[in-house]
């Protein structure tokens, strides 16, 4: 596929909210809006040592959508610290960046922030040989144009070693000052010496150009220290920001192999297909014995159980109301959370322990056979809808 700039799907793979602390001036709901507004394609929230801003992303977007058309599709990741080094300028850290592909990735994401912050919450960070033990499927790795990618210049088997530990990109950012930008030749070298694919990136630390003095008294909040005392921690300029289409176009275009640049960023968004919505509480299944489902299960164990509350002979009123919960309980899939109470409310009465189903769950005949709740609903019209309906699911 040629890319143009009528044509170019815009993904930006590095964007830091506020809460990266004081390190970025942007809101996610200023940062969704933004890139809604620009056209872009995609965007990758990856905030340092954790996924604080991704959620309130998620939320912001649905709330967008609501008011206007957004095509804008959010990825996943998080920025971790090698080493000890939060107090240095953050062109200076040793930061890589791990973006999610799957469920499987985020998991993996998360246990690895987990394990970052085993000795602090404010100076999160692991070795990278310590890395090398954990499981990074589903994710892909991007070196920063920062003091990531300066430090594997001095340190190539490091690099080697995390090719091949997953799939791993170079980001070229372009930032118009003279030592920022000499970086660029050694990341081409860096790519062709280990065959590394480079993708382009704004790499976002701010919405616009004119924050850039809100940015530099950020980061001397964060260092407690003045402004005067600061500058060597200051970005030279306002570039780390938002651009249009054009603008990235025309800054990256006559870049080596442009194009081929261009098609990984493409595809990494082709490849990413992992969404907060796709989150759900996991029931354990040790009580599931084999051969039964969850809904299958708990069928059995009600028809069972109703057997010999009603001394084997189960009212037609009452296998019409078992009938008509446990099929709204199949379409909520709600079979686990029933299994549960039960579960409890069994164990409880073994061990002498009172205990009694109080509230709606008294409108359910499953709540009833199954020992949860003493509204027979063989006595008793009982409103299942009261206890859970399809409306508030």
């Amino acid at each position: 596929m040629e890319f143009s700039p009528k044509n170019l799907p815009l993904n930006e793979w590095l964007c830091k909210t506020y809460f990266s602390f004081l390190s970025s001036t942007i809101t996610p709901f200023d940062l969704v809006q933004t890139a809604t507004r620009l056209g872009y394609q995609s965007l990758c929230i990856n905030d340092f040592d954790g996924v604080y801003g991704i959620a309130r992303a998620y939320n912001d977007l649905n709330y967008i959508r609501t008011q206007e058309q957004s095509e804008l599709k959010l990825n996943y990741g998080a920025e971790v610290h090698l080493q000890k080094d939060h107090s240095d300028p953050l062109l200076r850290q040793k930061t890589i960046v791990f973006n999610v592909l799957n469920t499987k990735g985020y998991q993996n994401l998360c246990k690895l922030i987990s394990y970052t912050h085993r000795e602090s919450k404010t100076e999160a960070y692991i070795s990278l040989d310590k890395l090398m033990d954990f499981d990074l499927s589903g994710l892909f790795c991007i070196i920063p144009m920062r003091g990531a990618l300066e430090y594997f210049l001095f340190h190539p088997s490091k690099l080697e070693a995390l090719k091949s530990k997953l799939p791993t990109y170079l980001a070229v950012t372009k930032n118009f000052h003279q030592i920022s930008d000499a970086l660029i030749p050694k990341a081409y070298e860096l790519a062709k010496r280990f065959d590394l694919p480079i993708i382009f990136s704004q790499d976002c630390f701010m919405l616009h150009r004119s924050d850039k003095s809100f940015h530099d008294v950020l980061l001397t909040i964060k260092n407690n220290n003045t402004l005067s005392e600061n500058l060597t921690a200051f970005f030279p300029n306002g570039e780390r920001s938002f651009h249009t289409k054009e603008q990235f176009w025309h800054i990256f275009k006559n870049f080596p192999k442009a194009q081929e640049s261009f098609q990984h960023m493409f595809e990494l968004n082709q490849q990413a297909n992992f969404c907060l919505s796709s989150l759900k509480y996991q029931y354990p299944k040790e009580m599931i014995p084999a051969g039964y489902t969850p809904q299958s299960y708990l069928e059995d164990l009600s028809f069972k159980a109703a057997k010999e509350r009603y001394n084997g002979h189960i009212p037609a009123k009452v296998v019409h109301s078992l009938t008509r919960e446990l099929d709204l309980i199949e379409e909520l899939n709600f079979a686990d959370y029933f299994l549960t109470v039960w579960d409890i409310v069994d164990w409880a009465r073994s061990q002498g322990i009172l205990c009694q189903g109080r509230g709606s769950a008294a409108n359910s005949a499953v709540c009833f056979v199954l020992g949860v709740t003493s509204c027979d609903p063989a006595v008793f019209d009982l409103l299942f809808e009261r206890f859970i309906s399809k409306e508030r699911g």
